[in-house]
């Protein structure tokens, strides 16, 4: 799953961050979803979010580290992770929170 998302993702502190808009994240999620419904496949689709908090988390911890770079998607759910990306060049649409996800997800 991952080569699908090369272009959208920039290397952020050797994390895999995902640069689009929520509303693209939304819908590949949602395209997941139906299409592993579909096809009865029981694939897993890890998403992550990253904030200011879980980020110095990860740089301390190797498992936590690990398991967010194997994330299929990670996030910036914090305007500190979107405006740390920004000041090192890495162009993230906007802010895409884990409860927002969710709440268009199940709308």
């Amino acid at each position: 799953m991952r080569d699908e998302l090369k272009g959208h993702t920039a290397a952020f502190f050797g994390l895999p961050l995902d640069t689009r808009r929520r509303r693209v994240v939304c819908a590949d999620i949602a395209l997941r979803l139906r299409k592993g419904t579909a096809t009865a496949n029981q694939a897993c689709f890890r998403h992550h979010c990253l904030n200011a908090t879980k980020l110095p988390a990860a740089l301390r911890d190797d498992r936590l580290f690990s398991a967010l770079s194997r994330a299929d998607c990670l996030s910036a759910d914090g305007m500190g992770i979107v405006w740390a990306a920004r000041l090192l060049g890495i162009k993230v649409a906007e802010r895409v929170t884990g409860i927002d996800l969710m709440t268009d997800l199940l709308a």
